[in-house]
């Protein structure tokens, strides 16, 4: 059982400290929904670059997707879950 959760651990640790960047794009906010509208391309994005505004003048964000796995094994069996199963999370992040 203390193997098993230190295993826990290290694989949790892992994920956290080497995430993978799986999209990037240039882009701009939606206005009526929490999407984002791909615009310029990533090495032109924004009038910086070469590229262009927002369709409301705004400077369009560079956005990276950020995905986590986990494989994990429960303690005690639950009918939900497979054993073990993938758990998974994934963020999208405006850096510049």
């Amino acid at each position: 059982m203390v193997e098993q959760r230190q295993q826990c651990r290290d694989e949790f640790d892992d994920a956290r400290r080497y995430p993978n960047v799986t999209a990037e794009t240039c882009g701009c906010p939606d206005a009526g929904s929490t999407a984002i509208v791909s615009h310029d391309t990533v090495t032109t994005c924004g009038p910086s670059n070469g590229g262009t505004n927002c369709s409301d003048g705004s400077t369009p964000g560079y956005y990276v997707m950020i995905t986590g796995t986990l494989s994990y094994t429960p303690v005690m069996p639950y009918s939900i879950l497979a054993n073990p199963t993938t758990l998974s999370a994934q963020a999208v992040v405006r850096i510049q």
